[in-house]
């Protein structure tokens, strides 16, 4: 998801297969972008399996991930900024608010 809000609830996101090209994050099985705006991921009572990167991929989005678990992913591990693994699936939270104008 790019620049969107998204909930994810009692779902499976598995197997996901590598692009053609191969080329960067665009493997992971969910991707949380803020690249063109905010972005904000509700991620609940789930399971993201055998993907064929990370399980989940936050790039500058808000994701809250509750009662998920995460099994079997290419790229499971911690790596803050980059990923959300087992060790770190619990809610991220949200950037400060901007300085009042």
């Amino acid at each position: 998801m790019w620049s969107s809000k998204a909930t994810v609830r009692r779902s499976v996101v598995a197997r996901t297969a590598p692009r053609a090209t191969n080329d960067g994050p665009h493997n992971a099985g969910i991707l949380a972008n803020s690249f063109q705006g905010p972005s904000e991921l509700w991620l609940q009572d789930s399971r993201v399996v055998e993907n064929v990167r990370e399980g989940v991929m936050v790039h500058g989005a808000v994701a809250t991930i509750e009662r998920t678990v995460f099994e079997q992913n290419t790229e499971d591990r911690p790596t803050p900024g980059r990923s959300l693994s087992p060790a770190a699936s619990i809610p991220v939270p949200p950037p400060p608010p901007p300085p009042p104008p």
